[in-house]
């Protein structure tokens, strides 16, 4: 996937994983707030950095994790459109 990833992307990958925010936060090396932050859509939210974008992608293919698969999966399951 050579587009970065949303807000909305970012948190189906989360969620489609089955993980808490704590969990992917820890895998990410990254604060739970700053990834919840970064989920929301609040007034304190962050976008999705390019850092943060980069560094989800890696992690998830060095456990072989397909990111494009992952996001068709969020799709058909209508957490995107």
């Amino acid at each position: 996937m050579k587009r970065k990833m949303n807000k909305k992307e970012l948190k189906a990958v989360r969620l489609i994983l089955g993980l808490q925010q704590q969990e992917f936060a820890d895998i990410l090396g990254v604060s739970k707030g700053h990834l919840s932050r970064t989920e929301s859509n609040g007034k304190d939210s962050y976008d999705v950095s390019d850092k943060l974008d980069e560094l989800v992608k890696y992690k998830l293919n060095a456990m072989e994790i397909n990111v494009v698969e992952i996001l068709e999966l969020a799709k058909k399951r209508g957490m995107l459109k």
